[in-house]
């Protein structure tokens, strides 16, 4: 994970590159906006940071938001993934030479598997319907790569708030369907 030395160097470069925008901020906005930099972006790691930054400087004309490198730096820190039409080839070879009378195989991604698990198997091996199954899976699988994407993007500060205040909420749910 990128320290907050490693940040300020990408800070540095990005204030070389648009000189424009620190030109009428005071030293105290500075510092304030390069600390929500460090805070924001210190959970990703410095080269995907660093490649983020050289890439929006490449193609964009304004300063960069967190958002824009976070983005970009999930990007090039989560593995590619195929298509989902290049996904539902692979289920389709794996459904004509392998059948439901074989347990799922393992695909080449996980995210395949969780969309073929998700679905079921022997019910895609066993389906009539071909194009509906491809429709339902390239559906299904758009969603699971959305989710790993969305999930990517969270900063581990939300997905902890997150998670205990659904424990919290696990917690009250008896004793309010009892009220």
């Amino acid at each position: 994970m990128a320290t907050q030395a490693e940040i300020l160097k990408v800070w540095v470069m990005l204030l070389a590159a648009y000189p424009h925008f620190a030109k009428d901020a005071t030293p105290e906005t500075l510092d304030g906006t390069l600390e929500v930099y460090q805070r924001l972006l210190g959970d990703l790691p410095v080269k995907a940071i660093e490649a983020a930054a050289l890439d929006h400087v490449s193609r964009c004309k304004w300063f960069p938001t967190i958002a824009e490198i976070r983005e970009k730096a999930i990007v090039i820190k989560l593995p590619t993934q195929p298509t989902a039409m290049e996904a539902w080839g692979e289920v389709s070879k794996a459904i004509l030479s392998i059948g439901s009378w074989s347990p799922q195989p393992r695909f080449t991604h996980p995210t395949i598997d969780k969309t073929v698990t998700a679905m079921g198997w022997v019910d895609l091996c066993r389906s009539e319907d071909g194009i509906a199954d491809r429709a339902r899976f390239i559906q299904a699988y758009d969603r699971f790569v959305q989710r790993q994407h969305d999930d990517a993007l969270t900063l581990p500060k939300v997905r902890e708030v997150a998670a205990q205040l659904r424990g919290e909420e696990r917690k009250q749910l008896p004793e309010e369907v009892a009220a």
